[in-house]
């Protein structure tokens, strides 16, 4: 594994773009990086250690550099790459300061988008409205990603958008930022369509893993309801009941296309499988949501593909790191 990373040189690049009265900051070296990022989190988080011996903060006290609530972007990889040459690094992280520290070394706190949705008021009343327009409503001047469904009635007076969010999401539609573009669904269904999977082989890409084998002989019952595009909620039922259940909530789906699901997903439960995290390198590189054909030629039983519900980015010295959180098998 060292030989495979061995002609790869880390690189970063923090950009705090203008902001008050004081210039564009860029920074091309970092203590330490730490993402955080998964579906089902309304906000991906950040925090950045910043070397104790940078030039500019000699000249400049930093508190008067970094404020709350000023935008960064993060941009990680490596720098021999040449998908990752310096100015090309993609980004992993946009938002904004939410917390400074008062000491060295500096560290900063960060939030993405949502960190707007959570300080706004807005104030919505409909008797009849689509998810669609009432996220224009609560997210002006963002992109919108949902299904075309209808919410019925909605009522809400001063409220913070993240608190309507907050009962889309107990109606199983989960909200979550990439970039500037607000994404709202059940997080199953949008990546099914068009995707194709990340190639991950356990032995060459990992550094890690802490997959355990899970338990098919347990009885499981495996419950639909998909809210259609007309405001009409179907529901389905499949399996046993007395032990594991899994109650998924999604929309625009037929009641013939949520049986066809539901069997699927029972099969998938009942095959001998794997849950748990692994470790990557830096590349390639992956995002929460999507999914991986896991491959392993020692442990050809973990093969399999998956969702990646979640991902740990660390950049320090120790290297380029992601830890993926696995979800349920893929259909």
């Amino acid at each position: 594994k060292k030989q495979i990373m061995s002609t790869y040189t880390m690189a970063s690049h923090l950009t705090f773009p203008a902001s008050r009265e004081r210039a564009e900051i860029n920074i091309r070296r970092v203590s330490s990086v730490r993402i955080e990022s998964s579906w089902k989190s309304f906000t991906s988080l950040a925090e950045i250690t910043l070397p104790r011996n940078i030039r500019d903060f000699n000249r400049e006290k930093f508190e008067t550099l970094f404020k709350v609530g000023d935008p960064v972007i993060i941009r990680l990889g490596y720098g021999c790459d040449d998908d990752y040459k310096e100015g090309m690094l993609p980004v992993e992280f946009a938002g904004y300061l939410t917390n400074v520290s008062m000491s060295i070394p500096i560290v900063l706190r960060c939030e993405d988008e949502m960190y707007k949705l959570k300080r706004d008021t807005v104030t919505v009343s409909s008797p009849q409205i689509t998810l669609k327009e009432l996220l224009k409503k609560i997210a002006v001047g963002y992109e919108i990603n949902c299904p075309d469904v209808k919410l019925g009635a909605v009522r809400y007076p001063n409220v913070a958008p993240i608190r309507i969010l907050d009962d889309l999401k107990k109606n199983g539609l989960h909200s979550y930022f990439v970039g500037k573009v607000l994404h709202v669904s059940d997080g199953y269904t949008e990546k099914e369509i068009n995707q194709t999977p990340i190639n991950i082989l356990l032995e060459k890409n990992a550094v890690s893993e802490d997959l355990n084998q899970s338990n098919t002989n347990e009885n499981c019952l495996i419950q639909i309801t998909s809210t259609q595009s007309n405001g009409r909620v179907v529901k389905t039922k499949y399996g046993e009941a007395g032990g594991d259940k899994m109650d998924i909530k999604t929309v625009g789906l037929t009641q013939i296309e949520i049986e066809v699901r539901a069997k699927q997903l029972y099969t998938k439960r009942k095959t001998q499988g794997f849950e748990g995290s692994i470790t990557l390198f830096g590349i390639p590189r992956v995002q929460h949501g999507v999914k991986i054909n896991l491959d392993s030629v020692i442990f050809p039983n973990m093969k399999g593909l998956y969702y990646v519900e979640q991902v740990e980015k660390t950049f320090d010295e120790n290297g380029y790191r992601q830890k993926l959180g696995l979800g349920k098998q893929a259909i």
